[in-house]
């Protein structure tokens, strides 16, 4: 009995190959790299707390950010074995997570300040080709603290810049 041999022209070799080869590394690549499931009971009370008061928190700033005011922490996380330790670490994790926005916030304000100075003191093409790579929303931030002449031309140029670079 003979055995079944079909003829395959070149291009559809090398796709079969190809896709051999693809499927070998990918399981290699499953096999090397799954992560090992944590033993059972392996997770305190705290850190599974810690998860879920995570992820409320992130939906109740969600929340805050659509409704544009103060939603109270779900009690959910606190209810299930922290009490008011739970809640606390909640609160502190939430005022430092605060607190970096707002630096970060002011930092950012700094520099979009400090960027539109250095713009007014350019003549206008160069300020156009030093914003070009940023942002529409950046050098709009930009633009909206110099005078309005100043930014007219700025942008002007920029517009030109990107039309011919697009």
């Amino acid at each position: 009995m003979r055995g079944f041999a079909m003829k395959f022209s070149p291009p559809t070799q090398l796709i079969i190959f190809m896709f051999l080869s693809f499927a070998m590394v990918l399981g290699a690549m499953i096999v090397l790299f799954r992560p090992s499931p944590p033993p059972p009971g392996s997770l305190s009370d705290s850190s599974a707390q810690s998860s879920k008061a995570l992820t409320s928190s992130a939906d109740t700033a969600g929340e805050e950010a659509d409704s544009g005011s103060r939603v109270k922490p779900e009690t959910s996380a606190v209810s299930e074995g922290g009490g008011v330790q739970g809640q606390a670490e909640l609160n502190l994790l939430k005022a430092e997570v605060e607190s970096h926005l707002k630096a970060q916030k002011a930092a950012e304000d700094q520099k979009i300040a400090y960027l539109a100075r250095l713009c007014v003191k350019m003549e206008p093409g160069l300020a156009a080709v030093t914003l070009s790579p940023l942002d529409d929303a950046t050098v709009h931030r930009i633009l909206s603290q110099i005078d309005k002449d100043s930014a007219l031309k700025i942008q002007s140029v920029l517009v030109r810049i990107r039309k011919s670079s697009g």
